[in-house]
């Protein structure tokens, strides 16, 4: 899932589209200033492309929006490889609830952390989105606007988008 938050309301688009990596759009709802991109299929040790066409808000219309995000399932600290120290950040949250601040953690996706997240860590251990780079990047970000600011958080992805000022 990812979540887009513009600095204006936003109504629709025309399309949601992956434009780069292996997956599908499901769905995508607006509220408020927010767009939420369902996605679907998305590999592992990929950086994938979202594209909205034509995003209409209140005040005008932004032709694209393109917004990339690596996908690494057990880097929980988003170094762009599985460490000891995801591991160690999974054990600590074993038997912690599943909410909006630990489902990282929860690195098999069954809606529990416990010894089975830890063990799938533990394997994924020097996986890498980045295998022949000493120093990786985390997350790579991109947007159609250079004025816009993009905030990565944890499994969602949160683009402040300015839409560009009415002509006179």
């Amino acid at each position: 899932m990812l979540v887009l938050t513009f600095d204006r309301s936003v109504l629709a688009d025309t399309s949601t589209t992956l434009a780069a990596g292996v997956g599908s759009v499901s769905s995508t709802t607006f509220s408020g200033n927010t767009a939420t991109v369902q996605l679907s299929g998305v590999s592992d040790r990929q950086t994938i492309t979202v594209e909205l066409d034509n995003v209409v808000g209140v005040v005008g219309v932004n032709s694209k929006v393109l917004v990339s995000m690596s996908v690494l399932i057990c880097d929980v600290n988003q170094s762009g490889s599985v460490t000891n120290e995801d591991i160690l950040a999974v054990q600590s949250h074993s038997g912690a609830t599943v909410d909006s601040t630990t489902f990282k953690y929860d690195t098999t996706a069954n809606g529990v952390i416990n010894s089975s997240d830890i063990s799938y860590t533990q394997s994924s251990e020097s996986d890498s989105l980045y295998p022949d780079l000493a120093s990786p990047a985390t997350i790579v970000t991109r947007a159609a606007n250079p004025h816009a600011a993009m905030k990565i958080e944890s499994g969602w992805v949160n683009l402040n988008y300015g839409f560009p000022p009415l002509s006179p």
